[in-house]
């Protein structure tokens, strides 16, 4: 069982969404572009560019950059994206723990009738 934050979109439509917490391997491996899938524009953009410029200004310490930035999108990037999600008139509402974000959303929608 992981844990979900279920969050509420303000807006007129109630977009409910459930945004699991933690470290993510596939976040790990994909990062920046992880990111930019995620709307994270310039986060995603900024972490590229640091990459490419240091691998291209420092070959010898390349491996350092691209762990440093898969350990980091790794362990913050669903942080990243909740706070995104907050500037975006997004409401926590909940902390579920299920086993997909589809269940942990039936479990909230039913937990709160």
């Amino acid at each position: 069982m992981e844990s979900f934050f279920i969050l509420e979109n303000a807006s007129k439509t109630k977009n409910v969404i459930a945004v699991k917490n933690g470290f993510s391997l596939n976040i790990f491996f994909l990062g920046p572009l992880w990111g930019l899938f995620k709307g994270l524009w310039s986060q995603g953009l900024i972490w590229l560019l640091l990459i490419s410029l240091g691998v291209y200004n420092a070959p010898e310490f390349s491996i350092f950059f691209i762990l440093v930035s898969a350990f980091f999108w790794g362990i913050f990037g669903r942080d990243i994206y909740i706070q995104m999600l907050l500037a975006k008139n997004y409401t926590p509402l909940d902390i579920v723990n299920s086993n997909s974000p589809r269940k942990a959303i039936l479990i909230f929608s039913t937990k709160s009738k």
